[in-house]
């Protein structure tokens, strides 16, 4: 967003962080600042190069001139801003794998590297196909995740998972919708206490 000569926010990817097992992910403070070009002069010996017509002959020969040239350096000042870096989590298992299209449905997911730091950012979230929930963190290995309402019944939706909601992680695993099932009738309706009767649902 520009007002004038000023920008009210800029875009950037972070870079790579190779000291991770160093620093444990951070936080990082951020600079932020600008290119500053500079012109300046300076001598240099040019090449000449002037051929005889009458000879073929080329001559070569060296003149000193004086050059424009622009040094660029950086210009950076404290943003007083921290920047937090984490392992991608990996996601070892899931259940269960489908739910009612209504939503609602409690999918446990067990893993690795999950993080719950809200001061950086750090919050576990779901993808079910397109559509983002907030996960309840539980451990560094488990998390919750309940699905959202679906669209689709018996499509099998990738199923992602991310520690800041924005960059996701894809598990391997999918999530399928189904329609909520609808018992309209049981047969019979009791039996002995020791178990073992065959019940009938009719829907």
């Amino acid at each position: 967003m520009v007002d004038g000569s000023k920008y009210h926010s800029v875009y950037m990817r972070s870079p790579k962080l190779f000291n991770w097992t160093k620093t444990n992910g951070g936080p990082h403070y951020m600079d932020v600042g600008k290119n500053i070009e500079v012109e300046y002069e300076t001598k240099e010996n040019v090449t000449i190069s002037t051929i005889d017509p009458k000879t073929n002959k080329t001559f070569v020969s060296f003149k000193e001139e004086t050059l424009v040239k622009t040094w660029i350096y950086y210009d950076y000042s404290p943003a007083n801003v921290e920047f937090y870096y984490y392992k991608d989590a990996i996601v070892k298992h899931m259940k269960p794998h489908s739910g009612i299209l209504s939503g609602g449905t409690v999918i446990e997911v067990m893993g690795a590297w999950f993080k719950y730091m809200p001061e950086y950012g750090v919050v576990p979230h779901c993808r079910f196909g397109d559509k983002i929930v907030r996960a309840v963190f539980e451990s560094t290995v488990r998390i919750i995740c309940t699905a959202p309402p679906g669209t689709e019944l018996g499509v099998a939706l990738p199923f992602e998972v991310s520690m800041n909601g924005v960059d996701f992680v894809n598990s391997g695993f999918t999530f399928t919708y189904y329609e909520q099932p609808l018992i309209n009738d049981v047969t019979p309706d009791s039996g002995p206490a020791a178990g073992g009767t065959p019940i009938y649902f009719v829907g």
